[in-house]
């Protein structure tokens, strides 16, 4: 089902190419006892080797290949952002993370936006984009570090002496798709 809803949405061009030499079917959990107990069954992680090698092969895709453009039942557009956060702390302690930012094309952060984060599959496919490209680029390069810095901060993860790298994983630029609902009521 996710397979076929990332097609549908285009961020898979030419899946067959992407996934050959991926090997057998893996099963993942989250439980560890879980994992521990069982042979066939890995603990789902950044760490995990396939893992970080599915990260590894999308990350390096070009950059169209991993933006979309779609729509949403939301009350904001804008840009829903995926990165891979590495914190590296005094000691060589080192953590990973998936960190969603939302960003208005104002520049302003928006928990709506990264709530979608959590329902990928509620997108519905679009094709036009709204937001120019030197403007994606500039809220990508510049907005998003300074907010990624007071995230990891407020948290607890980024203390003064850490510091952190980012790579961005996915971008999905967001249109607010009015409903049929709303424009009765805007008639009214």
């Amino acid at each position: 089902m996710f397979f076929t809803r990332c097609c549908a949405l285009s961020l898979l061009k030419t899946p067959s190419s992407l996934l050959a030499g991926w090997g057998s079917l893996l099963l993942f959990t989250t439980d560890r006892e879980v994992a521990l107990k069982t042979e066939d069954i890995n603990l789902l992680g950044l760490e995990h080797p396939n893992i970080q090698s599915w990260l590894d092969k999308f990350s390096n895709l070009p950059a169209e290949a991993r933006a979309v453009v779609a729509s949403s039942e939301v009350q904001e557009s804008g840009l829903l952002t995926i990165w891979q956060v590495v914190i590296q702390a005094a000691g060589g302690q080192v953590n990973q993370r998936i960190a969603h930012l939302g960003i208005t094309p104002n520049g302003e952060r928006s928990a709506q936006l990264e709530r979608l984060g959590r329902n990928l599959l509620s997108l519905h496919a679009s094709e036009t984009p709204k937001i120019n490209a030197e403007r994606i680029t500039s809220l990508v390069n510049v907005t998003t570090t300074e907010m990624l810095r007071r995230d990891l901060s407020h948290v607890g993860v980024l203390t003064q002496e850490a510091f952190f790298s980012k790579r961005l994983i996915g971008l999905i630029e967001v249109e607010a798709k009015q409903s049929h609902r709303r424009g009765v009521n805007a008639l009214i």
